[in-house]
């Protein structure tokens, strides 16, 4: 049973593996992927912004960064496990 499904699996993922590319594309640009992307991904097309996605390259106005809390990684710094 554990071979049948594994094969199976496997013949899945080797069948789809552009899709599975797509997929690991979009989350490293977007860093999530919302169902419509996976509606993109899986019909064929390039996946589209997720729909609350901020463009991070386009400067933004009266913000800061937050500060800094007791806990948090400092930046270049692994995060503390929890």
């Amino acid at each position: 049973m554990i071979d049948v499904n594994y094969r199976r699996a496997r013949e899945i993922l080797e069948r789809e593996n552009d899709k599975l590319h797509k997929m690991a594309e979009a989350l490293i640009k977007y860093e999530t992927i919302d169902e419509g992307q996976i509606r993109d991904i899986m019909a064929g097309r390039e996946p589209r912004q997720p729909d609350d996605w901020e463009d991070r390259d386009a400067p933004t106005t009266g913000s800061r960064p937050r500060e800094w809390r007791e806990g948090d990684a400092p930046p270049g710094r692994p995060a503390p496990q929890h």
